[in-house]
């Protein structure tokens, strides 16, 4: 007959047992859980941008505060996708895809008061390198500075760089 401590030390262990293969359990569980959101949310990415083959008009929430007296040619901007783009039925981009661009065109406002100019193009859509048309943003009259402000919705036509032959470009 085995005595009562034993007896108490084997349950513990059981119970100790039990509990880490418990855990083995919720963390594979939890691991699981981890790559299968992560499968989907690259998926779901990937969706977002994987058919775009051909011109696709695509509005952007320009991130950045860009001013045309301070703005350098090739500065960089980031963004977001406002609105899907929808082509023959079919979702090009998806709402919410990050966007990536560059100040093709910065020209100050001038002293004898001419306006200020910026013109932005889209490089990359959700890591997708594309050729855009131009979003130009003029300041106003009387010695105005171009801003395109964090917020500023502007509307770009990209094509992917293998189709970008057939670009319409827009100035």
């Amino acid at each position: 007959m085995e005595s009562p401590a034993l007896l108490s030390w084997l349950d513990v262990q059981g119970e100790l047992l039990d509990s880490v293969d418990s855990m083995k359990t919720n963390r594979f569980k939890l691991f699981f859980a981890t790559c299968s959101l992560v499968v989907t949310v690259a998926a779901a990415f990937n969706s977002a941008i994987s058919s775009l083959t051909t011109s696709t008009q695509i509005e952007v929430r320009i991130g950045n505060l860009l001013s045309s007296g301070i703005a350098k040619n090739g500065e960089l901007f980031n963004g977001t996708v406002t609105r899907e783009a929808v082509v023959g039925g079919k979702t090009m981009v998806a709402t919410g895809t990050p966007v990536k661009g560059k100040v093709v065109y910065a020209k100050p406002s001038s002293k004898s008061g001419g306006a200020g100019i910026l013109r932005l193009k889209l490089t990359d859509v959700g890591g997708q390198k594309v050729n855009s048309s131009t979003f130009t943003q003029h300041g106003s009259f009387n010695k105005g500075e171009a801003i395109v402000g964090s917020g500023t919705v502007g509307s770009f036509t990209v094509t992917p760089l293998h189709g970008a032959k057939n670009m319409p470009h827009r100035r």
